[in-house]
């Protein structure tokens, strides 16, 4: 170094409070960059190196930098852990595309390394802004440093995570009864996340197909969640009835809140099973001729506490009706005894009014 380390220690003092709106920014700007993509990750972990670590730095490296502030390449830091080994090499092209990549300082770890080292490892990319960015007036008051992007897996994080515990940078450093277990403890991560993406990839495969089945009108299915989802949200049927449900005055949980749509979807389907609904074309008939007369019928559905209800709760409501399910039956079937009078009055309401077709 060119300088005593307390001066450049002072220095990184000064510019510190700097870094905190640039990793913000950073952060947000990496958050939209992968939605936009459509890239679902874990998790965006993001810091400015702190005063100690950066001192720690000086003590250990630094005759390694003329000048720290700009030779220490990761005084700012993002991680994303994403879910595929895949989603990895498109968050890696991202990178690529949207900052400068200084490749000399940049090890893509978990494509490649040495054959003397164990461990999966993660990509890590030191970037600075593309001139067309850091031109813009949010951006050109900023410091202008390089920072550090680490991308990997969940099982490359879970396994850097030990290994920091471990201390071993190297077989040769590691005795030779851990040595082995280490090579095979790796090499089942590296398995585990090539099976985690041909899981998801035979997954798809079997979604595309279902839906192939929906859209040709073949019910002769199997009723599985894949194939209820497949049907309620692409067969034009459902989303029939779905909107007759909302004319008629029915509040109704958005489709955007697939998370809530998914849990009670699975509810559903565990009703449909207990009742020997197995196959699509089963359901399908049974919607026509039992649930879709209960649901015209019933009209504006009563709800405990007026809870906003998703499409599938008001079906799971008209089986239990068309079944004419009474309150010991109700309780057993796992509803509670807060919902029981909002059923009561839409199971009293269809006696009064309806009839099935079957």
């Amino acid at each position: 170094m060119t300088a005593d380390p307390a001066q450049w220690l002072k220095q990184y003092e000064e510019l510190r409070p700097q870094l905190e709106p640039l990793r913000q920014k950073l952060d947000a700007l990496v958050r939209d960059l992968l939605e936009d993509a459509g890239i679902k990750v874990i998790q965006v972990e993001s810091r400015a190196k702190t005063l100690e670590s950066f001192g720690g730095k000086l003590e250990s490296k630094g005759d390694k930098y003329s000048d720290p502030i700009h030779d220490v390449t990761d005084l700012v830091g993002l991680r994303v852990i994403a879910y595929y080994v895949e989603d990895v090499e498109r968050i890696g092209d991202i990178v690529r595309n949207e900052f400068e990549v200084d490749e000399t300082n940049s090890v893509m770890k978990g494509r490649e390394y040495d054959p003397d080292r164990f461990g999966y490892r993660s990509d890590q990319y030191i970037v600075s802004l593309q001139e067309n960015r850091s031109a813009l007036p949010e951006w050109r008051r900023l410091p202008k440093i390089k920072w550090e992007i680490q991308v990997r897996t969940v099982l490359q994080h879970a396994w850097a995570a030990v290994e920091h515990k471990l201390y071993y940078k190297s077989v040769n450093d590691a005795p030779p009864e851990v040595r082995r277990r280490l090579f095979a403890l790796s090499a089942l991560f590296e398995l585990a996340d090539r099976e985690f993406s041909g899981i998801r990839d035979a997954k798809d495969a079997i979604v595309r197909g279902v839906e192939r089945d929906v859209t040709e009108n073949n019910f002769d299915i199997p009723l599985t969640y894949t194939s209820l989802s497949a049907y309620l949200d692409t067969h034009q049927y459902p989303q029939d009835v779905r909107d007759a449900l909302l004319q008629q005055g029915n509040a109704m949980t958005p489709l955007s809140h697939r998370r809530i749509i998914g849990s009670r979807r699975s509810d559903l389907g565990e009703l449909l099973d207990y009742y020997n609904i197995e196959s699509l074309a089963q359901f399908h008939e049974y919607l026509r001729t039992d649930i879709e007369p209960v649901l015209r019928t019933v009209g504006v559905f009563a709800r405990p506490d007026n809870a906003r209800y998703a499409f599938e709760d008001y079906l799971q409501e008209a089986v239990l009706i068309a079944r004419n399910v009474d309150e010991d039956d109700f309780y057993s079937l796992g509803y509670s005894e807060r919902e029981w009078p909002a059923y009561q009055t839409n199971r009293d309401s269809f006696r009064e009014n309806g009839t099935l077709s079957s």
